[in-house]
């Protein structure tokens, strides 16, 4: 038979102590009037009578509240496509919608007009300010309706390459600094530093990239004077001499 060890006294007082701060929290919390929930705000607006417009809440529950049945109802509206609740303590619950953190930006070839892409091609608003500025952008594209996948449906396949590029090499991720979807035939990509372009397809991106690293490091070639570098093919690279 394994006997267990026997705890020591002070160890039984620690235990003792955070046994009762728990039960003291929850005291708090559901009983008094120290973090009861007195409002609601959506995207920093306080909304007015909530206790009717969310039934599911109660206000001597303070953080203690369903949030999920508060995220599905939120969701339930048509132009709400993501719903981030916190409790800001003492008394307010914080909910923002249709915030979303872009893999990388999209210029509108038609307005100019600058959104972000989610990690499934999906176009959405940028939010103010930016986290991050140092991110692929996009050109050459015409976006169709906010929150839905962007018409040229090679976005979507290149979006997901660069969040994997972004986890496995984030120094070569940062370096990209365009992407131009112009050509139906192959994309163009400017790297930070270099005077020229690659030409990549976009069903190959990660391969033609990976391709490239090991032509510069390995051979000593001039590119002084090369406009683009062809990558498209598999076992040949193309670099075109002149302007651009």
């Amino acid at each position: 038979m394994i006997r267990m060890p026997r705890l020591s006294n002070k160890v039984k007082i620690i235990l003792t102590a955070a046994t009762v701060a728990g039960i003291a929290l929850v005291v708090v919390v559901n009983y008094t009037d120290a973090c009861r929930l007195e409002e609601i705000t959506i995207d920093a607006t306080p909304v007015e009578n909530w206790p009717s417009r969310f039934a599911m809440l109660d206000a001597d529950r303070g953080p203690i509240q369903p949030l999920d049945r508060l995220a599905e109802q939120l969701l339930g509206k048509d132009d709400v496509y993501r719903v981030d609740i916190s409790w800001s303590p003492p008394h307010r619950i914080e909910v923002e919608t249709n915030r979303f953190r872009p893999g990388c930006f999209l210029v509108d070839k038609k307005s100019g007009e600058m959104f972000g892409v989610d990690n499934i091609g999906r176009v959405v608003p940028l939010s103010m300010p930016v986290e991050n500025w140092e991110l692929p952008v996009l050109v050459g594209v015409t976006v169709g309706r906010v929150f839905k996948r962007c018409p040229d449906s090679r976005v979507e396949i290149v979006v997901r390459q660069l969040l994997k590029l972004r986890r496995e090499l984030p120094d070569l991720f940062r370096l990209i600094e365009e992407i131009d979807f112009s050509d139906k035939y192959g994309l163009k990509v400017s790297i930070a530093g270099l005077p020229y372009r690659l030409i990549i397809s976009a069903g190959s991106m990660l391969d033609d990239m990976d391709r490239f690293a090991r032509f510069i490091t390995r051979f000593d070639v001039d590119l002084s004077e090369v406009r683009q570098v062809d990558l498209r093919y598999e076992d040949l690279i193309i670099c075109e001499r002149g302007k651009g």
